[in-house]
């Protein structure tokens, strides 16, 4: 099973502190001998998203919907729990 990570992003520009939590997260699945997933949701350029993995995700599962530009906890949730599926495959 792999550890995921919800990226938050504002403006299309990852917080710091989400690549501070994609480095944790490696840590964590190094020490369980797993990956990571990072999930972004919203628009968001393709290249923030490459910086993940220099982080240490192993995966970048990437939603593109303008409405998921803002938090919708219901979106959110479906979305994060889809991915969560998705890896368990």
């Amino acid at each position: 099973m792999a550890v995921i990570v919800l990226v938050e992003h504002s403006g299309g520009i990852i917080k710091k502190k989400n690549f501070e939590a994609v480095q944790y997260a490696a840590e964590i699945a190094r020490q369980t001998k797993t990956t990571v997933t990072a999930v972004v949701l919203g628009t968001i350029a393709g290249a923030e998203m490459e910086e993940l993995g220099a982080y240490g995700a192993s995966k970048v599962l990437h939603v593109s919907d303008d409405r998921l530009n803002e938090l919708h906890a219901r979106a959110y949730t479906t979305a994060l729990a889809t991915a969560a599926k998705k890896r368990k495959q």
